[in-house]
């Protein structure tokens, strides 16, 4: 990071906070079908420099050319980061497909001799959330899946009572072969499936990891789906770990999501400062959150079927950039990844939106919509819940004077209600814009949001690809139950 580029970035910056003025200049940067519109940024032309020269500093061309060229960028580990080359195809990929097709027809059997049409995915973090995010977006019916990940038992109890085990394939996902909440689940539902069928499970597990022996030696025989060790568990959506949701939205659109993100990085791999919209996205957080000193970023999707992007943007960025100290061990010299929240418009409308539109707090924003609906019938509504998006986006940025409060008041309402009624605007808004959400589209907008989030790491100089706080809390937790 340049020192001096940022010391005058954190000026203007402080400039900005102290005399804010709501508008600008239109700024949109589109690629793979995602349109970034940051107009509501608060972003000087001044300021626009500095951060392209900051990006340049930092070589971020270079750094996503390395990443994809299967470079060790992973330093603490010693690793390549090599989610990139699962997309558009990969061996993995090519060994789960027609497995997950033959699901889908029918062909794969259970002890019983039923047909499998059921799937109950046991997996954590990365191998848990991905694939729910993807079969939300993206399943059709013809393959239902209940997602398991946490340790209390009475996530695992309530799914087994739901499910038929005659037509259940339990897939069990750990890269290690050895995480514990996932092996304790994945014994427990065995057992289940033996008291219930009578007979051992034999067709009912499949398990994913990078190591096959461990798997089986705690979970028995099972069909194998091999992950790579340098696809790190929050960039596994793309890999086998996805068996659940590819059975549930078929390969055709399995291979749409994985097209769609590969356009995204021919897209980052090509195109330079702000023309390239992973990079636009990164700068643009990195600069509302100087203006407003910013802690949290919220995160809000205006598509049922994106309803656990939030949770899985929580873990893509605070596991990736939840870091304090440089690759080279130094302490960074500033604020690293804030805290990301957020949930489902139009519910949170009803909910956390009062702070965000009367409170006290400056919060960066993601309003994340599609233009269309995917169903045609749908036109109307949509277009209601496209303006439930766009006004409360308007509202939050623009906001409701006093003088606008008190010409608003009925007759019969006393003039010391006005100031009741100010919404002060100027919260930092960014909207994320597709035509339709569409499995190509989904694909696009996931890696971009990987991507800027390795663009962050960069200019904040950790490393985004290790968990060392996830791994000491995992010893923690083995001590506590040896004592």
């Amino acid at each position: 990071m340049s020192h001096e580029t940022f010391e005058k970035l954190r000026t203007l910056a402080a400039q900005v906070r102290a005399r804010p003025q709501a508008g600008g200049e239109l700024r949109i940067c589109e690629a793979a079908g995602i349109e970034l519109d940051y107009s509501k940024s608060f972003l000087t032309a001044e300021a626009a420099a500095l951060l392209e020269k900051l990006a340049k500093d930092t070589a971020l061309a270079g750094q996503f050319k390395a990443m994809a060229a299967g470079e060790k960028i992973n330093t603490t580990e010693g690793r390549a980061v090599e989610h990139v080359k699962l997309r558009p195809s990969s061996p993995e990929t090519a060994a789960m497909l027609p497995f997950a097709e033959q699901l889908r027809a029918g062909e794969i059997k259970g002890c019983t001799g039923e047909s499998l049409n059921h799937v109950l995915h046991i997996g954590i973090g990365g191998s848990y959330l991905g694939p729910r995010l993807l079969y939300e977006a993206l399943g059709d019916g013809k393959i239902s899946c209940d997602f398991v990940a946490n340790a209390d038992p009475a996530a695992i109890d309530q799914a087994l009572a739901a499910c038929d085990p005659a037509r259940t394939l339990i897939v069990a996902v750990s890269k290690s072969g050895t995480t514990p909440e996932t092996i304790q689940n994945a014994q427990v539902a065995l057992e289940h499936f033996r008291t219930a069928l009578g007979q051992e499970p034999a067709g009912h597990l499949a398990y994913v990891s990078t190591k096959e022996e461990a798997m089986k030696g705690a979970l028995g025989e099972g069909r194998y789906l091999a992950m790579d060790e340098s696809i790190g568990g929050r960039y596994s959506v793309w890999s086998a770990v996805s068996l659940a949701a590819a059975a549930a939205c078929g390969a055709k659109r399995f291979e749409e999501f994985l097209a769609g993100a590969h356009e995204m990085d021919e897209h980052v791999l090509a195109a330079s400062g702000w023309e390239n919209i992973a990079v636009a996205k990164a700068l643009v957080h990195l600069w509302q959150q100087l203006v407003w000193e910013a802690q949290t970023h919220c995160v809000v999707v205006y598509a049922n079927r994106l309803r656990s992007l939030p949770a899985y943007l929580q873990q893509l960025v605070m596991e990736s950039n939840g870091k304090s100290v440089t690759k080279a061990g130094e302490p960074v010299p500033l604020p690293s990844s804030p805290i990301w929240w957020g949930g489902e418009g139009t519910n949170e409308q009803h909910s956390y939106f009062q702070l965000l539109l009367q409170g006290s707090h400056r919060i960066p924003l993601d309003f994340v919509y599609a233009r269309q609906p995917e169903d045609p019938a749908q036109l109307a509504r949509h277009r209601e819940l496209v303006a439930h998006c766009l006004g409360q986006s308007n509202a939050m940025h623009y906001g409701f004077d006093l003088d606008a409060c008190k010409a608003a008041l009925k007759e019969n309402e006393p003039a010391e209600l006005a100031p009741h009624k100010v919404v002060p605007g100027l919260q930092p808004v960014n909207l994320l814009a597709c035509e339709r959400l569409d499995a190509r589209r989904l694909g696009a907008l996931i890696a971009l949001y990987e991507h800027a989030v390795a663009a962050l790491g960069w200019i904040w100089g950790i490393n985004s690809f290790d968990q060392w706080g996830v791994e000491f809390g995992k010893s923690n937790y083995k001590k506590v139950l040896a004592a």
